[in-house]
């Protein structure tokens, strides 16, 4: 979902290198699973060369 927002926002789908979820392998809270906290994303966007 992340990477069809990102595109859709205009991003070039070329330049997105990499993305993933850690919520369910990194959580922050891991005592509460479905704390807000632990569903964060990383994402890699290589830089737009001239």
């Amino acid at each position: 979902m992340a990477y069809y927002m990102l595109v859709r926002s205009g991003v070039d789908a070329r330049r997105i290198e990499h993305i993933e979820g850690y919520a369910d392998r990194r959580p922050k809270l891991p005592n509460d699973p479905a704390a807000a906290q632990n569903r964060r994303i990383e994402i890699l966007i290589r830089e737009k060369r001239p």
